[in-house]
């Protein structure tokens, strides 16, 4: 498969998969937050977490 095909096909499967690639894009955007939600998984290290544990985690964040 040549380059040109091959990146065109990766970007099929990538748009597939939910990503976007357009200039306001929330892929390429400030709205992916990962700063944030490093910090919120960083806080929360129990891999068992539900709702309730992340909900008050951020509360906790927000508040200090």
């Amino acid at each position: 498969m040549d380059p040109v095909d091959a990146l065109i096909e990766r970007r099929i499967v990538q748009t597939r998969l939910g990503f976007s690639f357009k200039r306001c894009g929330t892929h390429l955007s400030r709205t992916m937050m990962l700063a944030e939600l490093t910090a919120l998984l960083e806080r929360v290290d129990n891999p068992e977490a539900g709702k309730n544990e992340f909900r008050e985690a951020i509360i906790k964040y927000k508040a200090a």
